[in-house]
């Protein structure tokens, strides 16, 4: 990629015009077959060190064509692309795959424009593109490209010093575009998507169980094997405690177990039930372990797919967050300890997020004056970073955070409710590294008496927000652009309307539907789950058993 470049900035110029006449006549989306972005990066490895003149024409500035080429060799359809950076730029848009450099993970084979003297920005058409090559475990890039010093080269750096180290500082990284037809990236196996709760689904059996509290401390659980077409009785999981507050579970694929936590009513106790055969018997129920015991609040589960362990978080009576961790699908548990005692008077419960692309764990917990503070570990809870609050802009807040992981963006999104009965929301691009302020999901509603519980449908691509309105209601509002704006809030449906508890949702990747759970009044537990149209009328799970929580 010679200084010469821009030599050829008026022809270049020229070519603009042409190429958005010839644009126009394409529709937004093209017609795209199976694109393999393994053959694109593999063509462009095969011309490195070369001058490229044995596949395009080198006598001119040659960079475009040769990421054209390489895509050609990946099954792309490049009838709209041509000589011209701007022809990248145009098919991004065009078809919808143009990224910009914040809140998206780039993949091999896409496109990367960088800005420089004469077309420094998108809207003036860029003045150079490669390819990526390889995403990196320390979060570069290796980018690999047409006349680049008059060859087919390759960079390695951030994406914002790779046409640095190749032109110097007046150029800049614009943002990426990917080609039709590649398969969406597949989220890492076994990674949930939000915070636990009360409803848990295993994959492995296609099996949908939910919690509930009943009458005298008994904890009842029901399996859906259909998708929640039809649901078993109300059963009690075991007799062998009596229990408080609200349950959690996780699924261990490893020890293909799923893992109910809850409090004694005794002692304030942390307990633990297994299930090792789809959640069709549960056993006794037995202390997570004795070092602390007298816990306030109710527990977090996580489940590190890359570590195969499973780590609980709960909030004990001093105000302080404790964790345990078994690496044995629950059989046995470390001592509790304290994550960090930076802050130590929290009076929410804490939740907890893993993202399995970056192995890192952040917890969430509201504290004592209100504020939301969040620690990570980055090396599966062997440490903790101090407690930090993800931001001031709101800091009186009524309820607890709950979370969404996108496994594809990687963006991670925290909702909660603020003391005026608004639901707000805050954002990390960067794996928490820092926040946006907090905002308002919307104004439509805004005296909630509940807390929000976020789902992702990885299959629409669409975050679907629920939570309990002042009137009993239960409401959602859905975002299909990862939080940047949110539909109305609207009511689920109107067939239940007086509603005690907080919904959950869980999503259920055979039949790509969400199942909304909520406790009605007269302690009949319902459920709705989500359609083209919004939501099914709500319908009681059973009534096998009257509940008094969830």
């Amino acid at each position: 990629m010679p200084s010469s470049r821009r030599l050829r900035s008026i022809a270049a110029a020229a070519c603009l015009a042409l190429s958005g006449l010839t644009l126009s006549a394409v529709t937004a989306q093209q017609a795209a077959a199976a694109t393999d972005t393994s053959k694109i990066v593999s063509a462009a490895r095969s011309q490195l060190g070369s001058d490229g003149c044995g596949i395009v024409d080198c006598s001119v500035e040659w960079c475009a064509e040769f990421s054209k080429w390489a895509w050609q060799q990946g099954g792309v359809d490049v009838t709209t692309l041509g000589a011209t950076v701007t022809t990248f730029v145009n098919y991004g848009d065009a078809n919808g795959t143009w990224h910009d450099p914040s809140g998206y993970t780039p993949q091999p084979g896409d496109a990367m424009i960088f800005g420089g003297p004469g077309f420094p920005t998108k809207a003036s058409g860029g003045a150079h593109v490669g390819l990526v090559e390889s995403v990196n475990s320390n979060g570069t890039i290796t980018e690999i490209g047409g006349n680049q010093g008059h060859k087919v080269t390759e960079v390695t750096g951030t994406a914002a010093s790779i046409e640095t180290q190749l032109e110097g500082s007046s150029y800049s990284f614009l943002g990426y575009v990917s080609p039709l037809g590649v398969p969406a990236p597949t989220p890492p196996a076994n990674a949930a998507a939000s915070d636990s709760s009360w409803a848990v689904y295993n994959p492995n059996a296609r099996v949908m169980s939910l919690f509930g509290l009943g009458s005298g401390g008994h904890l009842g659980f029901t399996n859906s094997l259909n998708g929640g077409a039809s649901w078993s009785n109300w059963a009690e999981a075991n007799g062998y405690w009596t229990l408080q507050g609200t349950p959690s579970a996780v699924y261990d694929p490893d020890a293909k177990a799923t893992l109910l936590f809850a409090r004694g009513s005794a002692d304030g106790a942390m307990g633990i039930s297994r299930s090792t055969n789809n959640a069709a018997s549960w056993s006794n129920w037995t202390q997570v372990n004795p070092y602390w015991t007298n816990f306030k609040g109710d527990a977090s589960a996580v489940y590190n797919s890359t570590t195969k362990r499973v780590t609980v978080f709960a909030r004990g009576g001093d105000g302080r967050i404790g964790y345990t961790q078994s690496t044995n699908g629950g059989v046995s548990w470390t001592n509790w300890a304290e994550v960090n005692a930076y802050w130590n008077n929290f009076s929410g419960d804490p939740h907890v997020i893993f993202n399995p692309t970056t192995n890192r764990m952040t917890v969430f917990a509201r504290g004592g004056d209100g504020r939301i503070g969040y620690t990570q570990s980055t090396n599966d809870g062997a440490s903790w970073s101090n407690w930090a609050e993800v931001n001031a802009y709101w800091n009186n807040f009524s309820g607890d955070p709950h979370i969404v992981l996108n496994p594809t963006t990687n963006r991670m999104t925290v909702f909660a409710r603020g003391g005026d009965g608004r639901i707000c929301y805050t954002q990390s691009t960067n794996d928490g590294a820092s926040w946006s302020n907090w905002a308002e999901v919307n104004a439509y509603w805004n005296n909630f008496s509940g807390d929000p519980r976020p789902v992702y449908n990885p299959h629409t691509k669409t975050i679907s927000l629920l939570a309990r309105g002042g009137d009993g209601r239960i409401g959602y509002t859905q975002s299909t652009n990862d939080g940047a704006s949110w539909s109305n809030w609207n009511e689920a449906n109107a067939y239940w309307n007086n509603f005690t508890g907080d919904p959950t949702p869980v999503y259920d990747p055979d039949t790509t539907q969400n199942t909304a759970f909520a406790l009605g009044s007269g302690g009949h537990m319902g459920y709705t789950q989500s359609n083209s149209n919004g939501w099914t009328n709500w319908s009681e799970v059973n009534a096998y058993w009257t509940l008094i929580g969830s």
